[in-house]
């Protein structure tokens, strides 16, 4: 049962880093309501676009490694546990990772604020 929760909690920074390891390369080129980072400030201009896209990789990259060692520490930390603590532990560190995620959306909004006026021009 411990791989099976080990392979749970690795999922959502595995996720974070391919799609890391995707925008930085291959943003998506076009603004679309249908794939990337969308929000109305990163959707405001071809620029707020690319920004947030290549912003936001480098965020999940640090943090998508951050959060697979709190994670696997966390997990390791209580491994002889009986099941249904183990249990416990997987739901509060699934709701760190999900904090995390929160939290990168956050600087990424902050990030664009600095850069973009609300027209999404470069200031």
């Amino acid at each position: 049962m411990f791989i099976f929760f080990f392979i749970i909690i690795l999922l959502l920074p595995a996720v974070m880093i391919g799609f890391g390891l995707l925008w930085k390369k291959h943003p998506p080129e076009n603004i679309n309501m249908l794939y990337g980072y969308r929000t109305s400030t990163s959707m405001k201009s071809k620029e707020t676009w690319d920004f947030a896209h290549k912003y936001t990789a480098k965020v999940w990259l640090f943090m998508s490694i951050l959060l697979c060692m709190l994670s696997a520490a966390l997990l390791f930390a209580f491994k002889n546990s009986d099941i249904s603590t183990l249990g416990w532990v997987v739901i509060i560190i699934t709701g760190i990772q999900l904090a995390g995620l929160c939290l990168s959306i956050v600087l990424t909004e902050i990030e664009l604020r600095k850069k973009f006026n609300e027209k999404g021009n470069q200031r």
